[in-house]
């Protein structure tokens, strides 16, 4: 799919394959539909926190981008994993009157926080019509999870276009707007018209009529072409090379009212908040931003990128996080983690830029995989696993979509 992980348009997939499973003539279809409504679950229960779907996400909504809690792939999660309906979704109609019903390993993937893990992708951009070279360019993105918050992202740039979201830190609290995000707000007509089939111009023209927020300097939702994201654990890097000229050369942050503590600028040069068990520092590289209040948050606008460095509440106190932050000053392409770890961003030949690890490349995705993480594993040829965990014993279960069965 070139449409990922949307908390938001997730219902586009499950009500047709819930149709499909209880009515479909083929019985070979009705099994393989739901062998796919297990997978799209599980997908969503690992990247899943306190009522949040966490991280990178080919699509989203405004709305569900500033509160999580309130996507609509969350009205499914609930229904099928939490047996709760919070918020009655009119789609969520099929899944009540289908006798689907996942097996419980997905719902012992959702429950699982008690140790940290990564959760690793590789996905497929929407396919482009024009002003590339290739029709679908690879995205990897990665997920750090513990039972605190969330800290998920892709790689940045355009991959996706208009409703991408490239990154979060999403806090496990039950509270509303419970999440941090960044981006360089940027429309244009090159981007609609690398996705869509009509006139460019013409689109950016009348793009309003359809996604209102679009062309909004203010908007918290989309890709840029000059935003360039690594992230190591708990820890993320952002860049954003805008030119002058650009419509909207600036970078913001969101920081939600419903936050315990937020130091909008430490002495140290730091911003630093928590919510709960879960905290976050944010390194600017451009010390001159501006703060604005906003009805859900604050607003921190800026020209240039920054650090995001986060911990649980389960491995330090808030001071110890905040003396960590305190004695450290990244700069653009080098950072010693609070736990002691040398990120340095190293350009190639090639012209990109690599992110090391005490020296060595980054981890990444094992060859041969589009999934990997303790609790669910893809191969490019189609067998999906699920684990209830690592512990010896755990439950598994395989979904083999290149036989179709289970």
């Amino acid at each position: 799919m070139t449409e990922w992980d949307s908390p938001r348009y997730h219902y586009y997939y499950m009500a047709p394959l819930l149709l499909l499973q209880d009515f479909a003539g083929d019985q070979s279809l009705r099994r393989r539909c739901g062998m796919m409504l297990e997978f799209l679950l599980a997908d969503a229960a690992t990247e899943y926190l306190g009522g949040s779907y966490c991280g990178a996400h080919s699509r989203d909504g405004e709305s569900s981008t500033l509160n999580p809690r309130a996507a609509e792939m969350n009205g499914y999660i609930n229904f099928y994993l939490r047996d709760t309906v919070p918020i009655p979704f009119a789609d969520l109609a099929f899944a009540a009157i289908s006798p689907f019903r996942p097996p419980e390993i997905i719902r012992e993937i959702l429950d699982r926080r008690d140790l940290p893990f990564v959760h690793r992708e590789v996905h497929r951009s929407r396919g482009k019509m024009r002003f590339s070279t290739e029709a679908f360019t690879p995205v990897a993105k990665q997920t750090f999870i513990n039972r605190d918050y969330a800290i998920g992202s892709m790689q940045g740039g355009i991959q996706s276009p208009i409703q991408q979201h490239t990154w979060d830190v999403t806090f496990a609290a039950n509270r509303p707007n419970n999440t941090i995000v960044g981006l360089n707000p940027y429309a244009s007509a090159q981007e609609l018209g690398t996705f869509f089939p009509e006139e460019p111009d013409l689109m950016l023209e009348n793009i309003g009529t359809t996604k209102a927020g679009y062309r909004s300097p203010d908007k918290w939702i989309g890709g840029s072409p000059f935003e360039q994201v690594w992230q190591h654990r708990g820890t993320l890097i952002a860049h954003y090379h805008i030119p002058p000229e650009a419509t909207y050369p600036h970078v913001d942050l969101f920081f939600p009212n419903s936050l315990d503590t937020l130091i909008r600028r430490d002495p140290s040069g730091w911003i630093i908040c928590r919510m709960e068990g879960g905290m976050v520092g944010v390194w600017p590289f451009d010390s001159s931003g501006t703060w604005s209040q906003l009805p859900a948050g604050s607003r921190y606008r800026s020209g240039k990128g920054y650090v995001v460095e986060t911990a649980s509440g389960k491995e330090m106190e808030f001071a110890d996080f905040i003396e960590r932050l305190r004695q450290r000053r990244p700069s653009p392409n080098s950072y010693t983690t609070i736990h002691s770890e040398q990120l340095t961003l190293q350009q190639q030949r090639d012209g990109s830029t690599e992110l090391l690890v005490n020296g060595a490349a980054a981890p990444a995705i094992r060859k041969g995989l589009r999934m990997e993480g303790p609790f669910l594993e893809c191969t490019t040829n189609g067998v999906v696993t699920l684990r209830a965990g690592a512990h010896p014993g755990a439950a598994v279960r395989v979904l083999d979509f290149s036989r179709g069965r289970r």
